[in-house]
């Protein structure tokens, strides 16, 4: 069992990888990029070979799941497919063979029975089955683990594989049977786990999701997280940012410049954007301005946007430990389901294990249908991979107030309504000055965890 405590040794034993039909994909799809990845290094053309298996259950739920994975699968490099994958002979156009269950929990133990001992009859060397049971619901798990005891033969090992999605680790069980005795040894798994070339456009599209091309994604390079389009926005939200969090008139005037009668709101508009020129010092930057600000009637939503994506991008850029566990970082994330559902999200962070935070920046009101939608939508986007966040303008110290209902300012009505909305849907709220700290304690767990 030694030579599996490592992510590498595991990865590049696989013959035989068998992942369970589930909602939340990234947990199939990084294993079998690792593998790939592995299996790559190898000298010899046999060991290269890795068999696919892909067990599913008769029902549209899964039918869609399914359909999301080999979709995802189709753009990888040909190149990476052919060398790689061992296609069953009797299913050459296909990327994985499909196990079928009916739902009927008795034919789920004789069904991966005859599986395995198909298998059996064609080796002639060691094999390693890896069972990636993530997904799988307890009754296919307990099915998988009764034909196992029942077929195992002493050439071949049976690897369980189980990813914990909040702290990113992965738990390896491996069975072996020695003479007439089954053995089970449990651990931990040492090592990287993650997948370093995963985007925000295959996560998404493992949950059955087109993501349109004109999203803006700052991609990491050298630490930095870059898009040569926004780069100047981002520079400007700074600028606005500090004198936001400084002065306290200036805050309540960009809250405030929203709001009003038409004429009012006009005039409010205008002056804000005066007192924002004046703290740009160049052309450029001043440009800059006049795209984000646009000829958006609500103008100062962008602002927030942007004001938020520049704390996170200096949180991270700051902290190469924590900049080290994302990969990308998504604005205006515009995305169609199925059925062409349309869905846009603010913010989208994506981390190299495949957990996504979605935040939804408003600077004005929110009601409690609107912050449950995006709870579902995170969850059918990213499953329990995911995790929803409100961000208004409000400072920590007035968010606590406000959650307390001690916060008094009639230009902040619409606000406290947003936050009163995610408070009953038990949508977590971000402060614009807490982001550093509220994103370092989402991820502690995970950080402390790879140390």
């Amino acid at each position: 069992m030694d030579k599996f405590k490592n992510a590498s040794e595991l990865f590049k034993s696989c013959n035989i990888y068998i992942m369970c039909s589930t909602l939340n994909q990234v947990v199939n799809y990084i294993p079998l990029k690792m593998i790939l990845k592995e299996k790559k290094k190898e000298t010899t053309k046999s060991n290269k070979k890795v068999e696919i298996i892909y067990i599913t259950i008769s029902s549209n739920s899964n039918q869609k799941w399914d359909k999301n994975m080999k979709v995802v699968l189709e753009t990888l490099k040909e190149e990476q497919l052919a060398s790689a994958i061992k296609r069953p002979e009797t299913e050459k156009e296909n990327l994985f063979e499909t196990c079928m269950l009916e739902k009927n929990i008795e034919d789920y133990v004789e069904k991966i029975k005859t599986f395995i001992g198909e298998r059996q009859n064609d080796k002639k060397q060691d094999v390693t089955y890896m069972w990636n049971i993530t997904g799988g619901q307890k009754s296919l798990i307990f099915a998988i683990r009764k034909a196992i005891e029942a077929s195992i033969v002493p050439e071949e090992k049976h690897i369980f594989l189980y990813l914990e999605g909040n702290t990113n680790q992965c738990a390896v069980e491996c069975i072996s049977k020695q003479d007439d005795r089954i053995e089970s040894e449990f651990c931990p798994l040492k090592g990287k786990y993650f997948d370093e070339e995963l985007t925000i456009k295959t996560a998404l599209q493992l949950a059955g999701f087109k993501i349109n091309e004109k999203s803006c994604i700052f991609k990491k390079e050298n630490g930095k997280f870059c898009n040569s389009k926004e780069g100047k926005k981002v520079e400007v939200a700074d600028y606005i940012y500090k004198a936001f969090e400084e002065n306290e008139g200036f805050r309540a005037e960009a809250i405030g410049c929203n709001k009003g009668e038409a004429k009012d709101k006009e005039k409010n508009q205008e002056e804000f954007k005066k007192r924002c020129q004046e703290l740009l010092k160049t052309n450029e930057l001043k440009e800059a301005f006049e795209k984000i600000c646009g000829k958006n009637d609500n103008f100062f939503g962008y602002i927030l946007e942007y004001m938020a994506l520049s704390k996170l991008i200096k949180v991270l850029e700051s902290d190469n430990n924590l900049a080290d566990q994302f990969l990308e970082i998504g604005h205006s994330i515009k995305l169609k389901g199925e059925q062409d559902q349309f869905c846009e999200f603010d913010l989208v962070l994506l981390t190299k294990g495949g957990q996504i935070l979605i935040i939804e920046c408003k600077s004005g009101n929110m009601d409690s249908n609107v912050s449950k939608a995006r709870i579902y939508t995170t969850y059918a986007a990213a499953g329990v991979y995911g995790k929803p966040i409100l961000i208004t303008p409000l400072l920590k110290e007035e968010l606590e107030k406000a959650k307390k209902h001690n916060l008094k300012n009639g230009d902040y009505e619409y606000i406290l309504k947003a936050i009163g909305a995610a408070q009953r849907s038990q949508m977590e709220i971000w402060a614009l000055d807490s982001i550093e700290e509220d994103l370092r304690n989402w991820m502690g767990d995970i950080i402390s965890k790879r140390r």
